[in-house]
């Protein structure tokens, strides 16, 4: 939240930006830890899984270790009522910026 330059209250009072930094990680069926794997080995745009939030994740494997866009994974494949959650470092922030290369797929 410190990059936001915002506070958990303020994130909480504005329900807009806490439902676009949830929806941001969410993804739409459901991704165990080797297929996400998978995705951040396959070329470019396959490293990238659109999320709820409408914006793209990137995956990328460092050495054995899954990122998601700039957060490690610090625990994978944990199973729940309604898909896989995926333990990650730190909260992740919807960037607009796709450079260059423009939009995945």
């Amino acid at each position: 939240l410190g990059r936001l330059g915002i506070s958990a209250a303020d994130l909480l009072s504005d329900t807009d930006l806490l439902n676009d930094v949830l929806l941001y990680h969410v993804l739409a069926g459901e991704y165990d830890a080797a297929t996400l794997f998978e995705r951040a080995n396959s070329p470019w745009p396959g490293t990238y899984i659109q999320s709820l939030q409408g914006t793209y994740l990137e995956f990328t494997d460092d050495d054995g270790s899954l990122i998601v866009d700039a957060s490690w994974v610090q625990a994978a494949d944990i199973q729940a009522s309604n898909g896989i959650v995926h333990v990650i470092y730190e909260v992740l922030l919807p960037s607009y910026d796709y450079g260059e290369e423009g939009l995945p797929g």
